[in-house]
């Protein structure tokens, strides 16, 4: 399960579908981050709704913005029909924005997040902190 109370995505007020959050038939946790009327008609027939990309509510991203609780209830029922990696994959293979939302736990068992914590003393106390860049420069 997810850790605290709520995820903190919040939708964005110019592109959808993005930020949005849906629920997978494995129970898994996705966010999309479609940003482009492209990516939008592709994702669409990826998830076997190529119709929906054509309907005058969902054609450009205006459209999408102005119908985006509407869009988030079909994608969502589409969704909650596919595992999560019959979703993800084909995503991004196509190289269509999108995520698998993960628990602390599930962020911190990862080995480059482990290497993002940095042992320190403050005080005399030995802590633990979480750098918070997440990339590194290579020569």
């Amino acid at each position: 399960g997810l850790v605290g109370s709520e995820m903190c995505i919040r939708d964005s007020p110019n592109i959808a579908p993005y930020g949005e959050m849906i629920f997978t038939k494995d129970s898994t946790w996705v966010v999309l981050a479609i940003g482009t009327d492209q990516q939008f008609a592709l994702f669409c027939k990826l998830i076997g709704a190529p119709q929906l990309s054509g309907d005058p509510l969902y054609l450009s991203n205006a459209d999408r913005v102005k119908n985006r609780k509407s869009l988030h209830r079909k994608i969502s029922e589409i969704v909650k029909g596919l595992n999560a990696s019959d979703l993800i994959d084909p995503c991004e293979d196509a190289k269509i924005p999108i995520g698998r939302i993960k628990n602390m736990k599930e962020v911190m068992d990862n080995p480059i997040a482990r290497q993002m914590i940095r042992e320190e003393s403050i005080q005399g106390e030995s802590t633990q902190l979480l750098q918070s860049i997440a990339f590194m420069i290579e020569d």
